[in-house]
């Protein structure tokens, strides 16, 4: 039987200086059984941020997935994929649904003040 889910996806911050602009795409995802998927977070600020990747099920505390902390990062656990490209201001996760116990939602915590 195939399950269409929605998971609401959001962008939270951990902490912030100064201005910013977080753009989460998807917004949400609708029936994703059986598919890959990713999700982007795309921000406005300098080179410098860092970004961090964990899931939440409903009702549950944070599960810490990845923290990308350069340029070019990349990490990778199971089926799970993270990058962070800082010169386009982008951060891409790449999962199988299979490790998504329902219902999920990955989040994007951007890291946004200057060292």
């Amino acid at each position: 039987m195939k399950t269409a889910l929605a998971m609401i996806l959001r962008l939270q911050l951990d902490w912030l200086c100064g201005e910013k602009t977080v753009q989460q795409t998807p917004p949400f995802l609708g029936s994703w059984e059986g598919r890959n998927s990713t999700i982007l977070c795309s921000y406005s600020r300098s080179a410098t941020d860092s970004l961090l990747w964990y899931r939440q099920d409903l009702g549950e505390s944070l599960e810490f997935l990845f923290a990308l902390l350069s340029n070019g990062a990349v990490k990778r656990d199971r089926r799970l994929t993270a990058s962070l490209d800082q010169k386009a201001r982008l951060s891409a996760l790449h999962f199988s649904p299979a490790l998504l116990r329902t219902p999920a939602q990955p989040l994007c915590h951007l890291l946004l003040c200057p060292g």
